[in-house]
């Protein structure tokens, strides 16, 4: 008998797909046939051997586009070292010990996603997002790696939000084998039907059942205060038979385990992408070149006008020649007809409709970026991108904060709890009002290469108005100091020059060092103040008596 837990989750699921397929379904698979095919069985049975996958491309721009904006996005937002860690402020103090116990975590969170599937997984994510304008991610612990990530096609995630617009909850469906779902589960935990067609040899690996993985926030009234055991943590993790109505898994998460991510929000949970901006020029790009197409093979093999009394065969092949009778004062010659159409008008507006599907993806910037070359200096570079990544600015920022942000917290979390982190200091610890200890969140810091280039952007500003106030300056140089923190410009100077971190002194060096110098200086000024009073005093001595005496009476020695 099915739980009542089970059988509402079940109809929540289904209600979230239908959302989906009502509002958003029709909408996925346009933009898949078009600019991502191999993802374009949304809704419809497609299987590798069948035709479908490509029928109406003529043209690829769009497809080469998007792959060229996904691999921009990770050549320049995700290669390298991409990322730091910095203390989280606390009190509107930051600790020096902290700060750098943060950095060396970075690190090794850096290694962890180089040993993982991270780079295969994360491209995945970009090509869905960058087409559809959403794609899901999850980071799970893995079996022989801690980090495994998993990326849900579209179709097959359904999502709702927060009040806050945030996306907490997901649905995904899976048409699963019997060996797979008992390979997951056990036999135990299964339902009979699917148990039976794991039992039959010739059911096995071919009948499917669909099930869902549910994974949102737990109400408080779900959880038993003080266990921490699957069942109580912060997240549902739920696994179901849709037809049995069978529970196959009820466990949970620390914190929430996925990221959906949106290109830009639209109307609904779902997002908007630079594709969706292109559909209407990229389904015109591709009936222009369909009948450039035509044309050229008309031009090629033109139509011919043949006499119904012609009875000779007409050579087609180069350099064929074709008999027709001499004295036929042309009646039963072959002519060309009906080949018009001019194919350098239709060349022109398909190229002006692929440019316009280009910068819908800003293809330019990356191709700037891709292309500069050694003997460029910073200016020169920046001079070259300023105004592209001014317009690239926005994704960049909800790209990082809607989904890196959330995934470098869940792998820093991991890894933490697996004992993979350095030992944590005193000065980490946050404790809250019942005197229990923890480890903060850590403040990602991105230092990818965009990143650079877009800090590169804020020092042209910087530098650009210390120009325009160095004649004030001059009249008055504390004009600036009573107005900026120049210590703060400094160092943002340096972090956006991506200057190594080990290169900066802690404020509390630099303090110190400043200590050392105003002991200094008033060392200095001490002597020289004693080595003129001996001086005056040796003068003193060879002045005439008259005026020693005048002088220490006026002195009153």
């Amino acid at each position: 008998m099915p739980s009542r837990m089970t059988i509402d989750l079940i109809d929540e699921a289904k209600q979230a797909k239908s959302t989906y397929d009502g509002e958003r379904s029709d909408l996925d698979r346009g933009i898949a046939d078009y600019v991502i095919p191999q993802n374009s069985a949304i809704n419809t049975l497609k299987t590798a051997h069948t035709d479908g996958w490509t029928d109406g491309i003529y043209d690829n721009t769009i497809i080469q586009a998007q792959q060229t904006f996904s691999a921009g996005c990770y050549e320049y937002m995700l290669s390298g070292e991409w990322f730091d860690f910095t203390a989280p402020t606390i009190g509107g103090e930051k600790s020096e010990i902290a700060d750098e116990w943060y950095r060396k975590c970075a690190e090794v969170i850096q290694e962890l996603l180089n040993e993982s599937n991270f780079s295969l997984m994360i491209q995945r994510h970009l090509n869905d997002r960058n087409s559809f304008g959403h794609g899901d991610i999850s980071l799970e612990q893995g079996k022989e790696r801690l980090f495994n990530f998993r990326v849900s096609p579209v179709g097959t995630v359904f999502v709702v939000e927060d009040d806050e617009g945030l996306v907490d909850t997901r649905y995904v469906s899976y048409d699963w084998t019997a060996k797979k779902i008992v390979g997951r589960f056990g036999e135990e935990a299964v339902s009979p039907d699917v148990l039976d067609a794991y039992l039959d040899d010739t059911q096995r690996n071919k009948k499917t059942f669909k099930i869902w993985h549910i994974i949102r926030p737990r109400e408080d009234t779900d959880r038993e205060y003080g266990k921490i055991d699957g069942k109580n943590k912060p997240f549902m993790s739920y696994w179901c038979e849709e037809n049995a109505q069978h529970e196959l898994d009820n466990n949970g998460f620390d914190e929430k385990p996925f990221v959906f991510s949106r290109f830009e929000r639209w109307t609904s949970e779902y997002g908007w992408s630079p594709a969706i901006l292109a559909l209407p020029t990229t389904r015109a790009s591709q009936s222009i070149m369909r009948d450039l197409t035509a044309l050229s093979e008309l031009k090629v093999w033109p139509r011919t006008i043949v006499p119904d009394n012609f009875k000779d065969i007409i050579e087609w092949a180069a350099g064929g020649a074709t008999v027709y009778p001499a004295n036929s004062a042309n009646g039963a010659k072959p002519e060309v007809w009906g080949d018009g159409g001019d194919y350098n008008i239709g060349k022109d507006i398909f190229e002006m409709l692929t440019q316009m599907i280009k910068d819908c993806y800003h293809v330019d910037l990356f191709k700037a970026l891709a292309e500069r070359t050694k003997q460029m200096t910073a200016t020169e570079v920046m001079e070259l991108v300023q105004e592209k990544l001014i317009n690239f600015r926005p994704t960049f920022a909800r790209f990082t904060s809607e989904t890196l942000n959330p995934l470098l917290n869940r792998a820093f979390n991991l890894a933490l709890r697996a004992g993979r982190l350095p030992p944590v200091p005193r000065e980490v610890l946050e404790q809250d009002e019942s005197g229990e200890f923890s480890v903060p969140q850590p403040r990602p810091v991105h230092v990818s290469k965009i990143a650079r280039a877009l800090r590169a952007l804020e020092n042209k500003s910087i530098l650009e108005f210390m120009q325009q106030i160095a004649g004030l300056l001059e009249l008055d140089p504390n004009l600036f100091f009573d107005n900026y923190d120049a210590d703060k410009l400094v160092r943002t100077l340096g972090d956006n020059n991506s200057l190594p971190t080990d290169l900066k002194r802690s404020t509390i060096d630099r303090d110190e060092l400043r200590n050392q110098r105003a002991q200094a200086q008033q060392a200095q000024q001490a002597a020289a103040m004693a080595e003129s009073a001996t001086q005056s005093a040796a003068n003193m001595g060879k002045a005439p008596p008259e005026m020693q005496q005048a002088l220490q009476k006026q002195l009153g020695m």
